[in-house]
């Protein structure tokens, strides 16, 4: 795997947990009296924690693909499809 995108990973990850941690006292709670709204950090938290996560299965699974010989054309298709996908 390419060591910009470990790093990456380890900073999205990290600083999801980070976000996840402030927020502990809320999680699990949506809106409840003094805070009307349903969006919390700790979700933000989540989603990047567990998002890196999937990301880091994704690019392991992709460069197996690689190894055990997939053709490069399909794996570098299907990464631009996810990349494009997470790009939004």
């Amino acid at each position: 795997m390419d060591p910009y995108h470990v790093k990456l990973i380890g900073l999205l990850k990290d600083l999801g947990d980070v976000i996840l941690q402030d927020d502990a006292d809320d999680i699990g709670k949506f809106s409840f009296e003094g805070h009307p709204s349903p969006l919390h950090h700790w979700q933000v938290g989540a989603t990047m924690k567990y998002g890196a996560e999937a990301l880091k299965w994704w690019l392991a699974l992709t460069e197996a693909q690689r190894f055990l010989g997939a053709p490069s054309s399909n794996v570098d298709r299907l990464e631009a499809q996810f990349y494009a996908i997470i790009a939004g």
